[in-house]
């Protein structure tokens, strides 16, 4: 494999990462918006 191939292999893997991060982070939000409603405490699991 070439520098070029294996940048690209990384650039669709960087690619995928922010998908799931931005993901996590929309469930995140929900969440927190679910707790600020109930009054629940933002570490309360």
């Amino acid at each position: 494999m070439n520098i070029n191939k294996l940048r690209k292999e990384i650039d669709g893997i960087d690619d995928k990462l922010l998908k799931l991060l931005n993901n996590r982070a929309g469930f995140s939000k929900r969440i927190g918006k679910m707790k600020s409603v109930s009054k629940k405490d933002i570490y309360f699991y």
